[in-house]
């Protein structure tokens, strides 16, 4: 497989946020992989299965995941040295922002539409000081 980069358009569109997709739009695209997230897309990656689309469902929750993801999209576009590169400079920026936070006079709370499990603890790097 080889990274290809398909022109964004209005034209080409397959989904809008809080909607289904369009299911014949990306079977016309013919790709060779979709990604999804979550188990929230799992009934479209069970269809798209069914109609022989390959699929990788991601599930990142942290930035080390997210990292994590990365460098397996880049292993399964044939880009492990882009991906490496890019997960370097990803790391090394959320290490800096880490720094930066750690000299904030006051560590702020921070809230958001996260739902974890009782007692979860964020485990990203720089979460160190957040409270959830």
């Amino acid at each position: 497989m080889s990274c290809a980069r398909l022109e964004h358009s209005e034209r080409n569109r397959v989904s809008r946020p809080l909607r289904p997709p369009t299911f014949p739009k990306i079977l016309d695209l013919k790709p060779d992989l979709v990604l999804t997230f979550s188990d929230l897309q799992a009934d479209i990656a069970a269809t798209l299965i069914r109609h022989g689309i390959e699929v990788h469902g991601f599930n990142q929750r942290t930035i080390s995941e997210i990292l994590d993801m990365v460098m397996a999209l880049g292993a399964l576009t044939g880009a492990t040295d882009r991906a490496w590169r890019l997960a370097q400079e990803l790391a090394t920026s959320v290490a800096g922002v880490r720094e930066q936070a750690a000299r904030l006079p006051r560590q702020p709370k921070v809230a958001g539409p996260w739902r974890h499990g009782a007692g979860h603890r964020p485990s990203a790097p720089g979460a160190r000081g957040l409270r959830f």
